[in-house]
């Protein structure tokens, strides 16, 4: 055994310490290397938005801009609007949706790890429109339907641009800032010379840690979606919010568990008396 004299006082604090402002960004890390970094973890979890109603009209209502970009469709937008939303809310979206995003998910990381690389970080719908096309019958505005190619931006090349640094130093640090903060909290507590106090005091500061990842995400999705097309925003909100859902209900499952250490610690020392120095 360690002897007491061995050991400063401040050391086991010190440790907690780090363990707790390391938390979150071994969160972040694992989080990035699992989804962010992964293709078809990421289309795996944005497929189910091809059956969300408000993605199906934000999809719809985008490629209606699109022909009316190129046309002035005046009355004839609600019958190219019902048309769309026909296709989108349809078998077809689905496939094309996941297809889309694959490629999308590639071109960001890409972007994000080549600093040469740029442009933004877009979802190619072409696929649809030939099946959009058919809906409106033979017709001009069906065939300038059928040579669009709408895109929606997710992410923009400034936003892409200041995420690469911290992307790659995740991604480098992905595997091994659980590895570090397990060691931090394994050290903190065998030379804290009251394991209980440095115990409470690790549950508590990881569960304020981690919550400070709630404002922060907010913040990164309100930057993310003021910089794409206002047309793209609802879409691009749509995304990212299915993305970070599991990181989101991790972050609140990880603030209930470190509580609940806290509070057992905390327990364990109203019920057994006076701890002494170990």
């Amino acid at each position: 055994m360690i002897a007491t004299m061995s050991r400063p006082p401040i050391l086991g604090g010190l440790l907690a310490l780090l363990a707790c402002l390391l938390l979150p960004l071994a969160v972040l890390s694992t989080w990035s290397a699992t989804v962010v970094g992964d293709t078809d973890a990421y289309v795996d979890t944005v497929a189910p938005l091809a059956e969300d109603r408000d993605v199906q009209d934000a999809a719809a209502e985008r490629m209606v801009d699109l022909v009316d970009e190129q046309i002035s469709l005046g009355p004839a937008r609600p019958t190219v609007k019902q048309a769309t939303l026909v296709v989108v809310e349809g078998p077809a979206f689905p496939p094309v949706w996941r297809a889309a995003n694959r490629a999308a998910h590639r071109d960001l990381v890409r972007i994000l790890e080549d600093d040469r690389a740029e442009g933004d970080a877009v979802i190619r719908l072409g696929g649809l429109v030939s099946a959009i096309a058919e809906s409106l019958g033979p017709s001009q505005l069906a065939t300038t339907v059928a040579e669009l190619d709408p895109t929606f931006v997710v992410a923009s090349s400034d936003e892409l641009e200041q995420a690469r640094t911290t992307y790659a130093v995740l991604e480098t640090l992905g595997f091994w800032l659980p590895l570090v903060w397990i060691v931090l909290v394994v050290l903190a507590l065998l030379v804290a010379r009251h394991r209980r106090r440095t115990g409470f005091w690790l549950g508590l500061g990881s569960a304020i840690t981690l919550s400070l990842l709630f404002p922060f995400l907010a913040a990164v999705e309100d930057g993310l979606v003021d910089n794409v097309p206002p047309g793209d925003r609802e879409l691009a909100r749509a995304v990212w919010d299915v993305v970070t859902e599991d990181l989101r209900n991790g972050v609140a499952l990880g603030i209930g568990v470190s509580l609940l250490v806290a509070l057992v610690f905390l327990l364990l020392g109203l019920f057994r008396g006076p701890e002494r120095a170990a």
